[in-house]
């Protein structure tokens, strides 16, 4: 039996859920809803060469594109993403295989895809200096400006004129999605995964400088060619910081906003729940059940044989608010519910 004590916790995952999505100066939001199209109306629309589309974290089909990790690139025309001095960049990301330190290097965002100059950004995992060994092996996600003027660096990006910011997160599971978000503010840079701050580091520069577009998925100057292997979704960019409190509303969306509910066919019950829980709906059988918690982990998962059928819980040893997820035989997302386990 669970013991339900922990009140702090609840009292925090419940205000995430229920934040506002932040939406001033959003000069792009990208949800790869069946297309690339810029829905700010901003006309920031992407051209896809390669990339097809794929269920998103939700398990909504054709929600999201997968990138073969050879040559599979979106661009995305560039009409107006100049910020000043401030801008946060705000996507969801699934690698196609197991990150670490023993991965290639793969860029997952690009300003130009053949840059390397004076304002250009570069979001990858294992990506290092532009005209150096391009691997960290740091198994690390690092967002690097590049033609940075700290330590006297010169305007062209080299060995020394980079600054760049990790994850200290340094392992990612295939097919797993992560939120990562990048904020440069006059004089720093920051990173953060599944909306908790992550690190820093002093810089100098600004992005989107000379009018440059950005390309999704791939990298490939005369150097070397560095292609994303994985999922991207819900790609956003802001003309400002993000507070610490709107990143997590927008990592908290992923629980609430767009869950996928039919209270009509599909019961959970009963909730609050100690021990056994029964799923009754028509047409389960085949598909499967996930419980998550609020930082979007698997918890456990069950094969649905019948309609009706009976789920033990004793795999969670943790009271708490969590998140009940039901797919069909078809893999797609049909119910989502909050659970609560004493």
């Amino acid at each position: 039996m669970k013991y339900f004590f922990f009140a702090l916790a609840t009292i925090s995952i419940h205000f995430a859920v229920n934040a506002q999505i932040p939406i001033d100066n959003l000069l792009l939001h990208m949800p790869f809803n069946g297309n690339a199209i810029d829905e700010t109306g901003n006309g920031n629309n992407g051209t896809v060469n390669g990339p097809n589309l794929t269920m998103d974290r939700y398990g909504n089909a054709n929600s999201a594109y997968a990138f073969d990790g050879v040559d599979d690139r979106i661009d995305i025309l560039n009409s107006n993403l100049a910020p000043d001095n401030s801008v946060t960049v705000n996507y969801w990301v699934a690698p196609g295989n197991n990150w670490d330190n023993q991965s290639d290097h793969q860029v997952m965002f690009q300003s130009d895809i053949t840059g390397d100059v004076n304002g250009h950004f570069i979001l990858g995992i294992n990506r290092s200096n532009c005209y150096s060994d391009p691997n960290t092996n740091d198994g690390k996600i690092n967002f690097e400006l590049q033609g940075d003027f700290v330590n006297n660096n010169s305007t062209v990006c080299n060995a020394f004129g980079l600054t760049r910011v990790g994850t200290t997160t340094n392992t990612w599971t295939a097919n797993t999605w992560y939120m990562i978000t990048a904020i440069v503010i006059e004089g720093e840079i920051k990173i953060y995964v599944k909306g908790q701050f992550e690190d820093s580091h002093p810089c100098t520069s600004s992005l989107f400088v000379n009018g440059l577009g950005i390309t999704l998925g791939l990298y490939d100057p005369p150097q070397h060619t560095s292609a994303f292997n994985g999922v991207l979704d819900d790609i956003r960019i802001y003309s400002r910081v993000l507070t610490d409190q709107e990143i997590g509303s927008l990592f908290g969306e992923s629980l609430s906003l767009h869950a996928v509910s039919d209270l009509s066919t599909i019961h959970v019950y009963p909730n609050p729940v100690s021990d056994q829980l029964t799923v009754d709906g028509d047409n389960l059988a085949g598909g499967n059940l996930k419980i998550i918690n609020g930082l979007e982990q698997i918890e456990m998962e069950a094969n649905l044989t019948t309609d009706k059928m009976s789920i033990d819980l004793e795999a969670i040893t943790t009271a708490g608010v969590y998140f009940v997820q039901i797919y069909n035989a078809s893999s797609n997302l049909v119910h989502t519910e909050k659970l609560i386990i004493k």
